[in-house]
């Protein structure tokens, strides 16, 4: 009786699990929402975005990959010129997820990236116009859950918690009303934001 349970445990774990060597093709898109505020101003930011990833089974559920996120951001803030921004941002960089087993086919998981982006935007008001350049990184960590429909193709709601490090370069500055430049600026700042998205994976054995 005692050899039954155990043979019956491992093909529990076995059927279970996502076995080295598995392929996956995915990607998600979300919507969020968020705010940050440095030198007393305030900005309230709007994002959607679309996050493409490979990744590859090194062991038993664990895998290592490739992300891709594409943002696309519009924000406004409450200085006195009231500026308004709209930018898109590609990120790209590892990520990592490990999978626990709940049953045969729902694998809660964990996951970490980090993102890296070099981008260039406009800023606009009704007096001044910023040509931007901004270097960005992001970290993310979070947990989603693993609805296998087939044995190749799953659900993946995921909530992750991420953390965005700006540092920006402002030329080309352009005083309107007076023809006045205004002096190039340097700064960096973060944001954080609690985001949640909807994934479709493919899985190559």
């Amino acid at each position: 009786m005692k050899t039954i349970f155990i043979l019956l445990a491992a093909v529990t774990i076995s059927f279970g699990q996502i076995e080295q060597g598995t392929y996956q093709l995915g990607g998600g898109i979300g919507f969020q929402m968020g705010s940050d505020k440095r030198a007393g101003v305030k900005t309230e930011r709007t994002f959607w975005h679309i996050s493409p990833q490979a990744s590859y089974f090194l062991i038993d559920n664990f895998a290592i990959g490739l992300g891709l996120s594409y943002f696309s951001a519009s924000s406004t803030n409450n200085s006195e010129f009231g500026f308004k921004n709209d930018n898109s941002v590609l990120f790209f960089g590892p990520v990592v997820q490990y999978y626990l087993t709940l049953k045969e086919d729902i694998l809660p998981f964990i996951t970490a990236s980090y993102g890296h982006s070099i981008s260039e935007f406009d800023s606009k008001s009704d007096r001044l116009t910023f040509n931007d350049s901004m270097t960005s990184d992001m970290y993310k960590i979070g947990a989603g859950i693993t609805f296998f429909l087939n044995d190749f193709v799953s659900l993946e709601p995921v909530l992750v918690y991420e953390v965005t490090k700006y540092v920006t370069e402002s030329k080309n500055n352009l005083l309107k009303i007076s023809g006045v430049p205004v002096q190039n600026g340097h700064s960096s700042y973060e944001s954080s934001a609690l985001v949640f998205s909807m994934g479709v994976s493919y899985y190559i054995k």
